[in-house]
């Protein structure tokens, strides 16, 4: 058996710190939605993604509840024409491709 501290050093995706990703992106979701600030909003995608690679269950879940956020706001939000929502909409999906695979090629 291993000591909890050896195990948060030694496989820090298979700790309780694997929980503090979800804060993280949860006050960056915040920020975006109230300020609309695109920094905000990429830095979210970015840990998200981030995510997939730290611990895989959690990155998944991360990145699909972040994906989900993002989507909500164009479909629901914003007063806009379905084509130009539905646009929007694959960009974001792309983001988060292109994000997930720039962190994949850096690893």
């Amino acid at each position: 058996q291993v000591s909890p501290t050896l195990s948060a050093f030694h496989y820090p995706g298979f700790s309780p710190f694997r929980l503090g990703m979800y804060v993280a992106v949860l006050f960056l979701l915040h920020s975006f939605w109230q300020k609309r600030n695109n920094k905000a909003g990429n830095l979210a995608i970015l840990v998200s993604c981030l995510g997939i690679f730290w611990n895989f269950d959690t990155g998944v879940y991360l990145s699909i509840a972040t994906f989900s956020s993002f989507l909500y706001l164009i479909l629901f939000e914003e007063a806009r024409s379905w084509g130009s929502k539905l646009r929007s909409s694959f960009f974001t999906a792309l983001k988060f491709v292109g994000f997930a695979l720039a962190i994949f090629v850096l690893i």
